[in-house]
């Protein structure tokens, strides 16, 4: 599964540099996706993975559509997105998904 994905990677960013792929910025990304969606679950990983990279590009776009550039708006984002799931959610998003859709 990691071969496949680095191909995805590689084939969308179209390089492989090293200090793309081991910058801290993208290990935290990969940390937070199953930390948000639900640690322990099959599609917690996937949805939260899904639910940061949707949210985080929508506001990358909103800001750029402003006319607005500000440096580490993810990183606020994300940790703003960490606070409220460990405080609210503390076993991620997919849980309660489930409960409700009684999967």
């Amino acid at each position: 599964m990691t071969a496949v994905a680095g191909v995805f990677f590689a084939f969308y960013y179209n390089n492989l540099f090293p200090e793309q792929i081991f910058h801290i910025s993208r290990s935290i990304e990969i940390i937070l996706g199953p930390v948000i969606g639900g640690v322990g679950t099959l599609f917690g990983p996937l949805l939260g993975a899904a639910v940061l990279t949707l949210l985080s590009d929508g506001i990358s776009d909103a800001l750029n559509a402003l006319g607005l550039d500000i440096p580490g708006v993810k990183q606020v984002f994300y940790g703003l997105v960490l606070l409220c799931v460990v405080m609210f959610l503390p076993h991620g998003i997919w849980p309660p998904i489930a409960r409700r859709l009684r999967l």
